[in-house]
């Protein structure tokens, strides 16, 4: 059909053709509204006539009343951001007849009267004081050297240098000068652990306290805090140090504390811990020690003897380990009524002990008269 229209329309310019041809459905109302004029028109089409005349007048008059009411209305169109019904009146565009909007204006209220989702703020938040660029601001330095005051005095023979290097390695994220000064008290707290326990702790202290985010700093205070009787800070200290540096930390350590604190369950407990696997043979014989020790605290002796028989009872063996084991399995041996087998071994600490780090002689003496 849409040939045939361009056809006709091309072929009859100007006149109307008879054949079938495309028409917009506005021209054939218009075409009919032309072919009933001068006609005698019906009583229902009069009728309708006038309908649609009071019907075109209304909406004049209407168009024609709000025209007026948008003249005199000009400043709330839409390119001004806002409309007359919003009545946006602080600065920063809230409506305060908004019941779902409530808040203040910012510019004319302090922090306590704003109101805030929850309730009011808590008036603390107004007088909390912030950091800003501007403040003085104390390194770290200066924090330390603060606390230095406050530290025990360094005795004048103690040279930092001292220090074994591995240990000293560990201090390097510090200052020099805070490195010095942490290193010197080490050294002291070790130096004074048996002329002085109560200095040689405070000592131990003042390093931590200036270096209290380095494992071997807090292991060597939970260490002298075991050598001074201070149980649970030791164990606080030796937990500490194991968090920071992680691996198995000092088990034997931290077992003999809770022997210390009257808990040797606990102490017990700590032989099947998930860490004794990282343990070397060293410091797996030293926690069989204090394990064994524990078993006696609580009278069971048998169980004591058995768990040192689980280590390494070569008779050939030489050294601190190996006095220290001989001589717990001795004095289990002991405790349990064995007095002849118990005698066998003693004898047999004696001949190792050579920086004589046991009683062993002694007993020796006694079982022997």
């Amino acid at each position: 059909m849409m040939a045939e229209y361009v056809n006709n329309k091309g072929s009859h310019k100007g006149k109307r053709s008879s054949s079938t041809s495309f028409h917009h459905p506005s021209s054939r109302v218009a075409h009919s509204q032309r072919s009933t004029r001068g006609t005698r028109e019906s009583g229902e089409q009069r009728q309708s006539r006038s309908f649609e005349n009071r019907r075109r007048n209304d909406r004049k008059n209407f168009n024609s009343r709000n025209s007026d009411v948008r003249s005199s209305d000009h400043k709330y169109k839409r390119g001004n951001q806002h409309s007359k019904w919003d009545d946006r009146t602080d600065s920063n565009g809230f409506r305060h007849h908004d019941s779902h909007n409530k808040r203040l204006d910012k510019s004319s209220s302090t922090g306590n009267e704003r109101r805030f989702r929850g309730g009011k703020r808590n008036s603390y938040s107004s007088t909390k004081k912030r950091y800003s660029p501007d403040q003085n601001y104390r390194s770290r330095d200066e924090r330390s050297s603060k606390r230095a005051n406050k530290d025990p005095q360094i005795p004048e023979w103690v040279d930092p240098r001292d220090l074994p290097s591995d240990i000293r390695r560990d201090l390097h994220m510090l200052s020099r000068e805070n490195a010095n000064r942490v290193a010197s008290h080490m050294i002291a707290s070790y130096a004074l652990i048996d002329e002085d326990p109560k200095e040689a702790l405070a000592h131990a202290k003042a390093a931590r306290d200036h270096a209290g985010r380095i494992a071997v700093v807090r292991e060597h205070t939970g260490i002298i805090a075991y050598r001074t009787g201070h149980w649970q800070e030791a164990l606080s200290e030796l937990r500490t140090a194991r968090r920071i540096g992680g691996g198995p930390g000092m088990l034997s350590l931290m077992a003999d504390c809770e022997r210390g604190l009257g808990r040797p369950e606990r102490a017990i407990e700590m032989l099947n811990s998930e860490y004794v696997k990282d343990l070397d043979e060293t410091a797996l014989a030293e926690l069989r020690i204090v394990v064994a020790g524990a078993h006696e605290d609580m009278d069971e002796y048998d169980a004591a003897i058995a768990v040192l028989e689980k280590g390494n009872l070569d008779p050939s063996q030489v050294g601190d380990t190996a006095v220290r084991y001989f001589y717990a399995y001795a004095d289990a041996l002991l405790a349990a009524g064995d007095k002849d087998k118990a005698i066998d071994w003693f004898q047999r600490v004696v001949a190792i002990d050579d920086e004589v780090l046991t009683d062993a002689v002694d007993r020796l003496e006694e079982l022997e008269n």
